[in-house]
């Protein structure tokens, strides 16, 4: 069922071959790349997260028990002590410093689910999900709220 499963998928999913680029196409990935190119050579960032963002992040976690590919689920990092946050804000901060992203939290762990209950189950009535690694979701919900707050600063209303 698991090779099934791929090949279903896999094609579902495939990328689709472009056979003609026009110039602006052309154009566009060019300055993506360079675009790339220049993030890559940025030095640290210009903030920091703070606790009350690490807080906020966990707090606004749903308590639930499924986990990533690190198999640390939202429970676990909820039911942390205070006291470890701020090793993990330490870590945090030095990925964002040092312009990382864990190669690990790019991964995910696909289940399957049935669309309705029956014995025995066709490909086609499943649904995938993904499970990523929780403390990349914190790590995302603390830039999220960092965007926000910057947003909200550069807005002026007339």
């Amino acid at each position: 069922m698991i090779d099934h499963a791929y090949a279903y998928y896999s094609h579902c999913f495939k990328q689709r071959e472009v056979n003609y680029l026009s110039p602006t196409d052309v154009r566009v990935n060019n300055y993506i790349k360079n675009f790339d190119n220049h993030l890559n050579e940025q030095p640290s960032k210009s903030f920091l997260f703070t606790m009350n963002d690490f807080r906020w992040a966990i707090r606004s976690l749903k308590a639930k028990q499924s986990s990533g590919p690190d198999k640390v689920s939202n429970k676990t990092i909820k039911l942390l002590p205070q006291s470890h946050y701020s090793f993990i804000l330490v870590a945090f901060n030095k990925l964002l410093t040092t312009n990382l992203y864990p190669s690990h939290w790019k991964t995910a762990k696909m289940l399957l689910l049935p669309k309705e209950k029956a014995s025995l189950i066709s490909i086609e009535n499943t649904r995938s999900i993904s499970l990523i690694s929780c403390f990349g979701k914190v790590f995302e919900k603390c830039m999220l709220l960092h965007q926000k707050v910057n947003d909200r600063k550069q807005y002026t209303p007339r």
